[in-house]
């Protein structure tokens, strides 16, 4: 069971530049697309690299923030990375300028920074379009996330699998090894019983 809850704001040149040094002391970069994420700086840099191909656009990027209230198991910040690239594919902004970072608050908190022009074909976002809408977006943040939890149930059980598989094997190692003992104290034994035997007949 997932819950969940998506918030999207349009924001300035000015609010991005904010956002993006807030976030990168407070938080933890987990994923970013076409920007160099040495620091914040460079963060900065790389987006004002693209905001100049649209010198007339007022609004100029897209921030997004995901709470989430209730998680079936705990992911590292890695699969919380892998979780935003799936994400960000599946609303269709995989060719947007982006970075992502995760906030230690006590619920889940993801905040992602998209630059509404991309740096190849000069596109906008267009979050006023109704597929966009409030509902559609925690639909598909639930999407995704139900997407990489799978992925990490199946990852968990390969291993589990896998543990399951050595331990057999060392099982059958551990009885082949007794049984081989036992082998050498019988083998012992009738030897001893020989020779005495012989110092009998001697």
């Amino acid at each position: 069971m997932i819950k969940c809850s998506v918030k999207d704001e349009n924001i300035t040149q000015t609010k991005i530049i904010k956002l993006i040094n807030n976030y990168h002391q407070q938080g933890q970069l987990i994923s970013s697309h076409q920007v160099n994420s040495k620091n914040a700086h460079s963060i900065i840099s790389s987006f004002e690299e693209q905001l100049i191909l649209r010198p007339r656009v007022k609004i100029h990027g897209l921030h997004r923030q995901i709470v989430i209230d209730k998680i079936e198991i705990e992911i590292n910040a890695k699969n919380y990375g892998e979780l935003i690239k799936h994400h960000v594919n599946l609303i269709g902004f995989e060719q947007q300028q982006y970075v992502a970072y995760l906030l230690p608050y006590p619920r889940v908190n993801i905040h992602i920074i998209f630059n509404r022009a991309t740096g190849s074909q000069g596109n906008l976002i267009d979050i006023s379009f109704p597929q966009y809408s409030m509902w559609n977006s925690e639909y598909k943040v639930k999407l995704s996330y139900e997407a990489i939890i799978n992925e990490y149930y199946r990852a968990e059980k390969q291993q589990l699998e896998y543990r399951r598989d050595i331990e057999r094997k060392v099982r059958r190692l551990i009885e082949y090894s007794e049984k081989v003992t036992n082998y050498d104290l019988q083998l012992d034994n009738a030897i001893n019983r020989i020779n005495q035997i012989l110092r009998k007949m001697a």
